[in-house]
């Protein structure tokens, strides 16, 4: 996929010369009212068609910017390009620059008011040249596809930093908490308590750290540099990362391995932090601050307190974790084989462990937390897993 084009659906007439003259390039377009079949997920689709673009071209006007209701697909699909790097922002219409949320302020944006499909025109010329850039496609100055190139050496590849995994046996646990547990306030999305059959698999032996992040950077992901909150990067776990930057993070890891990489279910992520454990943390009935990282002021570096039975670190607190499924309110419906539950509004993701901040009644097991697939915090990391 070339190029991901998002916009307003009244404004379709406006944007298809643009996606027609694209394809006369030779790029492929996902223009989502030709490129989804009905009675498709369209969630599911959109997502994935987001991640797999090398550009989002958001056509930008005032209708564009005007506040939907949740989920808002514009917004999520133009934040998502912006923090991708692959943003490509062109005004098809004039808007007074207020007029877009705070986040976008400051954006640079392409001129196509006036471009009427003239080969020309500056503003297109430069939106070519943008794309060009991000597609690695070359056009000449008539927009004839250039594939020639000159045969150059390879440039020596970055070593790779990948996470280190652990196996996690299969088996059965009973996920969630049964009705007799009273003293957690958020108890009640985390019911009714249901055993579950959970296949072996891998899971990462810490949070993703920044030292993997920026080495992928580094190695050509097209990844965003998060911020450290001046705490220091190497061996802490990555932070201020959102579910679809972490999607991004394991694309490329599936891109540069032989694959497999994923986030892990919520199924999967409970069992091993439970590592065969029925008590409310895997430390038993409590759990002190030598055991975990939690009710701080920063992270810790990975593996600074002792691995549960499966050898797993920082299961409870550090950073919340994201998990793959789509958040639901309670258990009541799901899956019992392990998988992640996708069923659903996809704009929310469950997120699981605690974090540095946390008190003891959100770091147990079985707690449950949840972000939209574009928040970041600096509370929010992530950990890969790894189908056997």
């Amino acid at each position: 996929m070339d190029v991901f084009i998002s916009y307003r659906r009244a404004q379709r007439s406006k944007v298809e010369p643009i996606k027609s003259k694209l394809e006369s390039l030779g790029l492929k377009v996902f223009f989502d009212v030709q490129g989804i079949d009905g009675g498709a997920d369209f969630p599911t689709l959109i997502d994935a068609n987001l991640r797999a673009a090398k550009a989002i071209l958001a056509c930008w006007s005032p209708l564009y910017f005007e506040r939907k209701p949740s989920p808002d697909w514009c917004m999520i699909e133009c934040r998502f390009g912006l923090s991708q790097q692959k943003l490509v922002p062109v005004a098809i219409e004039r808007f007074v620059s207020d007029a877009a949320p705070v986040d976008l302020h400051g954006t640079n944006w392409l001129d196509l008011t006036s471009w009427r499909g003239q080969e020309e025109h500056e503003g297109w010329q430069r939106t070519l040249k943008t794309l060009s850039r991000l597609t690695g496609r070359a056009f000449n100055a008539h927009e004839t596809p250039n594939t020639s190139r000159e045969a150059k050496a390879p440039a020596p590849r970055p070593s790779l930093l990948l996470p280190e995994m652990v196996r996690i046996p299969a088996g059965e646990f009973m996920m969630g908490l049964p009705d007799s547990e009273s003293r957690f306030l958020m108890a009640d999305r985390e019911r009714p308590h249901h055993r579950v059959r959970i296949k072996a698999f891998e899971l990462g032996k810490y949070p993703i750290t920044f030292a993997e992040w920026d080495a992928a950077i580094e190695a050509g992901a097209s990844l965003r540099r998060p911020s450290d909150a001046s705490w220091g990067r190497d061996r802490r776990p990555v932070i201020d990362v959102s579910w679809l930057e972490v999607q991004a993070y394991i694309d490329w890891l599936n891109g540069v391995t032989s694959g497999g990489y994923r986030l892990p279910s919520e199924a999967e992520w409970e069992y091993a932090c439970r590592s065969g454990t029925k008590s409310a943390f895997s430390t038993g009935e409590n759990i002190d601050e030598s055991e975990a990282r939690f009710a701080s002021t920063s992270t810790a570096p990975v593996g600074s307190y002792p691995p549960n039975a499966f050898g797993l670190h920082d299961m409870h607190g550090n950073v919340w974790e994201w998990c793959e499924d789509v958040w639901h309110g309670d258990y009541d419906g799901a899956p019992d084989d392990g998988s992640a539950w996708i069923d659903g509004d996809c704009t929310y993701r469950p997120l699981r462990g605690g974090s540095w901040s946390a008190p003891t009644g959100i770091l147990y097991s079985a707690a449950r937390g949840q972000g939209l697939t574009s928040d970041t915090d600096e509370s929010i990391g992530a950990r890969v897993a790894r189908t056997l």
